[in-house]
């Protein structure tokens, strides 16, 4: 298999490391898996291992490991222990490790780890912070491992450095990586796609103490944090708001699939209620039935059909946010009630892997709040620090002539697109005298409106 060049480094970093664990930080999309497992193959033909145990963040990313075929590695459920049938290791969730049971498995997997000499891969191993039982389970079964590798998506930070086990820290509390590769690396590699990331903008209504609430909804006004959950729970709910952001979506979506048959949208929504109201709503809308994928079981086998079919859209709660790998998902929508920069970067990641011979920027729609743009734009500025000075991105505000957005049945939806921001591209555009939050906020300003 042909590697890419930070791939081979990677390798060739971790061939050479003295220390017992090693993180690699690699945006999504740019072939964290293959680089894992191309080094646990070399590590286990130079006899330093035994077996490889790769633990995975859901059901779904744990199948793909045990699909790859760079190793042979059995896809094990709890109740199945740790017997791998001659395979060369096995790959187990997280949530395996838990419990009575998971506890009983991880005192198998330590026993038998420092009998055989195991190699460990932690799959996005930042969610040992969302739960201490989770670091507490990971010690418990994999201290006494050869050499543990693991992996991330994204750089983060945290104050709960006992809660990641195995990680180096700097003083300041930021993890130490042995190796990273960057959306603005893959930008700048033609690994992965561009993005374009739309705000899509409301009024939001909502009850408190203080009585009825309303407020627009923009990209320039910031909102209290106190406020922003009841703000971004009122905007995902707005059946308004969700028809106008879901036909908008889906008008983009068609027009791909002229040139890309079977490129696919992801719906990403706040809850399992949410789903499905966001499923009604998009067959309202578009005539589209999508599948909801919710639950680990259930979910993962929606998941696996949609990634080999050809069908338009899929809806999910978190099962996709991060690992997932649909190639052909291009469009993408932002309605859950969840706003870190961490998590909105691994959503992005499902739509910016790269297929060979395809020219495509993937389009990320969202609510019009202040918070997440910013966001948005960090990612921007994280990618140009990169590409400049290669290529040169100055702003001027743009104005699209008014145009009714209509839904699959012909019905005029009220539906306003703050703004458009391209991310990668490269555009040319001539700066012109504007306000500071101007120049924050139109790099490409359009107003569409029913």
């Amino acid at each position: 298999m042909q590697l890419r060049e930070w791939q081979r480094e990677a390798v060739e970093q971790f061939r050479i490391s003295r220390r017992s664990s090693f993180l690699a930080v690699a945006c999504p999309g740019a072939g964290k898996t293959t680089f894992a497992l191309t080094a646990a193959r070399e590590y286990l033909d130079s006899g330093k291992a035994r077996r490889v145990i790769v633990v995975a963040p859901t059901l779904a990313v744990a199948s793909q490991w045990a699909a790859h075929g760079l190793l042979k590695l059995a896809a094990a459920l709890p109740a199945e222990g740790i017997d791998t049938d001659g395979c060369e290791g096995l790959v187990l969730t997280y949530a395996s490790l838990l419990g009575a049971t998971g506890a009983r498995i991880g005192e198998a997997i330590d026993r038998d780890t420092r009998r055989s000499g195991t190699l460990v891969i932690l799959d996005e191993v930042h969610h040992a912070a969302e739960d201490s039982k989770y670091g507490l389970a990971l010690t418990r079964a994999f201290s006494g491992a050869r050499k543990r590798l693991l992996l991330s998506g994204t750089p983060w930070r945290t104050d709960a450095r006992e809660a990641i086990p195995f990680a180096r820290w700097t003083a300041d509390g930021e993890m130490i990586a042995d190796v990273s590769y960057s959306y603005a690396d893959a930008l700048r590699d033609k690994v992965c796609r561009p993005v374009e990331f739309v705000a899509v903008s409301t009024t939001a209504n909502w009850q408190d103490a203080k009585g009825p609430q309303s407020v627009k909804v923009s990209i320039e006004r910031p909102i209290p944090r106190s406020a922003r959950g009841s703000v971004l729970r009122s905007t995902l709910d707005d059946g308004e708001w969700l028809r106008g952001v879901l036909a908008e979506a889906h008008a983009h979506l068609m027009m791909q699939r002229r040139e890309i048959p079977d490129a696919g949208g992801l719906i990403v929504a706040r809850d399992v209620e949410h789903a499905y109201m966001v499923r009604r709503v998009l067959a309202e809308t578009t005539g589209i039935e999508a599948p909801v994928a919710v639950g680990s079981d259930d979910g993962a086998a929606v998941i696996d059909r949609f990634r080999r079919s050809s069908d338009p859209w899929l809806i999910s709660v978190m099962l996709v946010s991060e690992g997932t790998d649909i190639p052909r998902l291009t469009t993408l929508v932002y309605s859950t009630n969840k706003a870190t920069p961490l998590l909105m970067t691994q959503i992005m990641g499902r739509v910016i892997r790269t297929r060979r011979g395809e020219d495509v920027t993937a389009r990320m729609f969202m609510p019009s709040m202040h918070h997440l743009w910013e966001i948005a734009l960090d990612i921007d500025q994280q990618a140009l620090q990169v590409l400049q000075p290669r290529v040169r991105r100055t702003r001027k505000a743009v104005t699209a002539p008014k145009q009714h957005a209509k839904s699959a049945h012909g019905a005029s939806i009220g539906c306003e697109i703050e703004d458009i921001a391209t991310v990668g591209q490269g555009t040319r555009i001539e700066r012109e005298q504007m306000s500071k939050s101007q120049q924050d906020f139109a790099r490409i300003f359009a107003t569409v409106k029913g």
